[in-house]
């Protein structure tokens, strides 16, 4: 979800506000991320760091079961890094099950994560 972007009502009655931010992650595609679309995105905690947004609302707490349900059992909601103008946080990230399953699976092969295991 994004401002201006086709999900972004699912948003509005929470009346928070967007800010530019970057975060870690892996695009299983050749077709960048637009407005309408962010084919494979892969979440890995290696990966480049791509631009995109942070929403932020007192209510969204209360609101993720909703977005949740809309975005269905092939995205995961997880815990990422950000960087924003504000400074480094952590935000929520909606991405590809099966591609941050398979990205997670090869780190544990390499053995990069400093013995966390991401299995479970």
């Amino acid at each position: 979800m994004r401002p201006g972007g086709p999900d972004e009502h699912h948003l509005t009655a929470l009346n928070g506000t967007w800010s530019d931010a970057t975060f870690p992650s892996y695009i299983q595609s050749e077709d960048a991320c637009t407005i309408e679309t962010c084919p494979g995105l892969a979440w890995t905690p290696t990966g480049t760091w791509n631009e995109g947004f942070v929403f932020l609302a007192n209510a969204l707490k209360d609101h993720w079961p909703v977005l949740d349900a809309k975005e269905g059992a092939d995205l995961a909601r997880l815990l990422t890094p950000v960087r924003s103008s504000t400074g480094d946080s952590v935000a929520n990230i909606y991405v590809s099950r099966d591609a941050s399953t398979a990205q997670l699976h090869m780190l544990d092969g390499m053995n990069v994560h400093d013995d966390v295991d991401f299995r479970t």
